[in-house]
């Protein structure tokens, strides 16, 4: 996107950059946003560089906002594989999640409708 304005544009363009830092391939679990890498308060424990089930959802608005329809129906897809039949999705997935029984434990109230994904371009 071109904006009239350098400033403008160069917010515009940073904010893609961060929101593309975002998405990471896990080789075990897949590709998919995490929703951030900053320390979790004081300590030196990693804060939010986890899979955020929600947090994906609003930030494939952003990403189609921008047209950058692959990267959303990525996120979107990856938030998908590990919804329940019960169409609950999970809250939070860690990047070690495939070393412990966390699907089977861990689970969150938070239910979308199994529809089909829809992310087209209307180009």
């Amino acid at each position: 996107m071109d904006l009239p304005d350098e400033q403008i544009q160069q917010a515009y363009d940073w904010a893609r950059v961060s929101v593309l830092q975002g998405m990471v391939n896990n080789p075990y679990l897949g590709t998919g946003l995490v929703a951030g890498y900053r320390t979790s308060g004081e300590s030196q424990r990693p804060g939010f560089a986890w899979f955020f089930g929600r947090d994906s959802f609003w930030t494939s608005f952003a990403l189609n906002s921008a047209g950058d329809f692959a990267n959303a129906r990525t996120a979107l897809e990856f938030i998908g594989k590990y919804q329940r039949e019960d169409g609950k999705i999970p809250h939070e997935i860690s990047q070690g999640a495939n070393f412990v029984q966390w699907f089977k434990r861990l689970s969150v109230p938070v239910r979308f409708p199994r529809t089909p994904l829809l992310c087209t371009s209307s180009q």
